[in-house]
């Protein structure tokens, strides 16, 4: 067996279990057992109960013989005789009554064993005495700072698994460094490393002495411990140094596998404990044994030093529990049995209380000083695993698949998980951040600890890195072959969208080659169509402007005949006048008495026939005139209205001359448009075609590129595959060498 000392070990500090009272005045009567207690046994015990002849397995004749008890477990719970079975016994509060067939002891000597138990069961007059009438205290800050102790992580320690299994195993044992954020993880033959906030593999340690059973972190972080081993062949316990992966120290030879197993404060003893029911201890320095401790009857299950150094609690398969002193091996206290097996045991940072777990699902709190139980509280249908953290709360994993979070009164702060299977494991972070649990399946989660989610996963059996290539390669496999699909549809989807756009080109280049047509033939007809526009217009503008002039020679004609109307009327008026005065000079002639009037008037009347012929004259002529002009205004209107009416057949002509032309002018125009349309988006959608052709091109390319990435994926699964088989083959190999 190979051992190596631990070297830096911190010097060993004198501890005392209990205080001494320090006012005289209140000291309790130094009741012992040397001088009060062992005269009544003597008187009325020993002659049934001694070491030649223990009836029911229990003598009186010796301290050391009650303080271990007999066939029913401890006699002596001390600090409490209500719960110790001697006092029981003896007061008759519990059969069978002790002295057995006779009568009761006086009621003094009663009160003087009650006494002494409440004291602490003292052997002699020199030790100390319990403080009976102090509680537990709380938890002293001080207590969580570890001289010299320094946030130690692992660097440069190998990550690669030793071992691998098929099946994950189930995670017995689980621990937290108490200055830095580390986890060990009980894997197959193996303790992987993880960082407690990012869940980093930071290491793996070979256990290849078999199965672990129990992990502790020493007080100071610096050294991680294993034990554990082969059911019914061997047992072992391996220390590493938590920084480098290097083994220090090896202990134990055992005859079967290690249950429990602890390191003390000092790094100067190691305990452990399995089937044999023997905790052994051992120094560290030279691997040789301090002492053993053989009062258990049963498996030892579960052990711990205190913090202190102190005391070591140990447990076993029974229900029993026990505490010792650790420098000694000297038996300190029996504790209240569980109903089943002790599943653990944990200390408080401070050493002031510490918790014992069992199967019955019970939690016992109970003080160092006086190992009286302080409280108990059920956690669930069978604790399988307990912590207390360095903020004072409990954690627990049990056979309900949950864990548990409980304040230090045992009142329950919060639950995780539930897991897959029974929860086999729990410990804490460093800083109460996180609590990780283990199960029997091999599932280890971490959980926030202030609000119970989900934080990750620390797998007890990690990929080795043969695995993880296989598992990238199969996973890029995957995924690239999953994303054919899509790289396939897209291809298919170019190529039909390409297809469509030149389909859709094409038509629009033939429906512009057919408007160019369209447009060609029309266009022949613009040139007469605008020529016979033009002529029709002129003609029309000509015709408007004969009319005019019909018009203005009618208006003139009008205007002529007025005149002529006036003249007229002036000749005839002249004529009348010329008529009357005619008339006048006649009838003045007829009547004229002399000659001389006669002659005057005859001269007068030749005057007046004169002008009257003259007036006849310009009547006439006047007369003439307007007849004449008549007839010319009747002439132009005549022509006029047979210049309109010829107008009017010659415009209907005209109009529908001007229409057919600007009808044909039109169309011609609205072709032209329509080709240039036409063009237009021919243009467009042959650009629209290249770009799908490129388009199309490019998811073939693609696709084609995809088809061998995964060509090439899929020869390194294959690669991938067959390293790994060679390297289990080889481990399976080393197993069986192993084994």
């Amino acid at each position: 067996m190979r051992r190596s000392s631990l070297g830096q070990s911190v010097a060993v500090a004198a501890a005392h279990l209990v205080a001494w009272n320090a006012a005289a005045q209140d000291a309790p009567p130094r009741i012992n057992f040397e001088e009060h207690i062992r005269p009544i046994m003597a008187e009325s015990c020993t002659s049934c109960h001694n070491q030649r002849r223990a009836r029911n397995g229990f003598a009186a004749d010796s301290y050391d013989a009650i303080m271990q008890g007999g066939s029913s477990g401890a006699s002596i719970v001390k600090g409490d005789p209500t719960k110790s079975l001697f006092y029981q016994l003896i007061a008759h509060s519990r059969e069978p009554f002790m002295p057995y067939e006779d009568e009761k002891l006086p009621a003094d000597q009663i009160e003087m064993i009650r006494q002494w138990i409440a004291l602490g069961a003292p052997r002699t007059r020199d030790d100390a005495v319990m403080d009976v009438a102090s509680g537990p205290r709380a938890l002293d800050p001080a207590a969580l700072t570890t001289p010299g102790a320094r946030a130690v992580m692992p660097e440069g320690v190998r990550t690669e698994p030793w071992w691998w299994t098929e099946q994950p195993p189930t995670v017995n044992a689980l621990a937290a460094s108490p200055t830095a954020p580390l986890v060990a993880v009980a894997g197959h033959r193996q303790v992987v490393l993880y960082h407690g906030q990012t869940l980093a593999r930071l290491g793996v340690l070979d256990f290849s002495e078999g199965t672990i059973h129990v992990l502790r972190f020493s007080r100071d972080g610096g050294l991680l411990l294993a034990g554990g081993g082969r059911g019914g062949e061997s047992g072992r316990v391996v220390a590493w140094d938590a920084a480098t992966g290097e083994r220090v120290l090896e202990l134990g030879d055992e005859p079967d596998v290690v249950l429990a197993a602890d390191i003390s404060d000092d790094r100067t003893l190691v305990a452990l404990g399995g089937p044999d029911r023997v905790v052994r201890v051992y120094n560290t320095s030279d691997g040789s044994l301090a002492y053993d401790l053989r009062k258990h009857t049963d498996w030892v299950t579960a052990l711990e030093f205190s913090p202190d150094g102190v005391l070591l609690v140990t447990g076993d398969r029974a229900g029993n529990a026990l505490v010792w002193e650790a420098r000694t091996g000297r038996e300190y206290q029996a504790l209240p049995s569980h109903n089943g097996r002790v599943t653990d045991v944990t200390w408080r940072a401070d050493s002031v209380l510490f918790a014992t777990a069992g199967e019955d699902g019970v939690i016992r709190v109970l003080d160092a000083e006086g190992c009286r139980e302080q409280r108990a509280f059920n956690a669930s249908g069978g604790v399988l695993s307990i912590e207390w953290d360095r903020t004072g709360r409990i954690a627990t994993a049990g056979r309900d698949r949950l864990a548990r979070l409980f304040g230090e009164g045992g009142n329950e702060l919060r639950t995780f998980g539930p897991l897959n299977d029974l929860a086999a494991s729990v410990c804490v972070t460093h800083d109460g951040s996180r609590v990780v649990v283990g199960g029997w399946d091999g599932d280890v989660r971490a959980f926030e600890a202030a609000d119970g989610m989900l934080a990750g996963a620390m797998p007890a059996n990690p990929p080795t890195s043969w695995q993880e290539a296989i598992g990238a390669a199969a996973r890029e496999y995957e995924a690239l072959a999953a994303g054919r699909a899509a790289l396939a549809a897209a291809a298919t989807d170019a190529e039909q969208s390409m297809k469509a756009a030149l389909a859709e080109a094409d038509a629009a280049e033939s429906k512009s080659d057919e408007a160019a047509v369209s447009l060609a033939a029309q266009s022949r007809r613009e040139e007469p169509a605008r020529a016979a526009l033009d002529a029709a217009e002129a003609r029309e503008a000509a015709l408007a402007r004969l009319i005019v002039e019909r018009e203005a020679s009618v208006q003139r004609a009008k205007e002529a005949i007025v005149e002529a109307e006036q003249a007229d009327d002036a000749a005839r008026q002249g004529l009348r006048e010329a008529i009357e005065r005619h008339a006048a000079v006649e009838l003045a002639l007829e009547r004229a008495a002399d000659d001389a009037q006669r002659s005057a008037l005859a001269a007068e009347l030749t005057t007046a026939r004169a002008l009257l012929d003259g007036a006849v004259a310009i009547a006439e002529r006047e007369s003439a005139e307007l007849a004449k002009r008549r007839l010319a205004l009747a002439t132009a209107e005549q022509q006029l209205a047979a210049r309109i009416t010829l107008t009017t057949d010659e415009r209907t002509v005209l109009q529908r001359t001007i229409t057919d032309a600007r009808a044909v002018l039109d169309e011609v125009q609205r072709l032209r448009a329509a080709a240039q349309e036409a063009s237009t988006i021919a243009v467009e959608r042959r650009r629209i075609a290249r770009q799908m052709e490129a388009a199309h091109a490019d998811a073939v390319a693609r696709l084609t590129a995809h088809d061998e990435a995964i060509a090439s994926a899929s020869r390194r699964r294959d690669e991938a595959a067959a390293a790994w088989q060679a390297r289990r083959e080889a481990i399976m190999a080393r197993a069986g060498r192993v084994e």
